[in-house]
């Protein structure tokens, strides 16, 4: 995909729907994960903003990290992009999305 089908992805709201939705059930697993993992206090801070839908990552921005997956990356419409596909990646990706905020 060129870059500019990358951006004009990225821009597809239905496609950062699907992104966000994905999001919850790693936060919901983080909300009841051990205290004792590492950096908790951070995750946790994360997964309350993104049940509560108040994350600083934009839905565009949360697209473009989806988007990392080149599998994803090579479809031709957002739309033909498996559920799981999109899960998957959240949860490759969710390290650096705690970071992102």
């Amino acid at each position: 995909m060129s870059l500019l089908s990358l951006s004009e992805a990225s821009d597809d709201t239905s496609f950062q729907r699907r992104a966000f939705m994905a999001l919850m059930s790693p936060a919901v697993n983080i909300i009841n994960e051990d205290p004792q993992t590492p950096e908790h206090a951070e995750r946790l801070e994360w997964a309350q903003k993104a049940l509560t839908d108040t994350l600083s990552i934009s839905p565009r921005q949360l697209a473009l990290q989806i988007l990392r997956n080149p599998t994803i990356a090579a479809q031709q419409s957002m739309a033909d992009v498996p559920d799981g596909d999109i899960e998957f990646q959240v949860v490759s990706v969710l390290a650096d999305l705690i970071r992102i905020g």
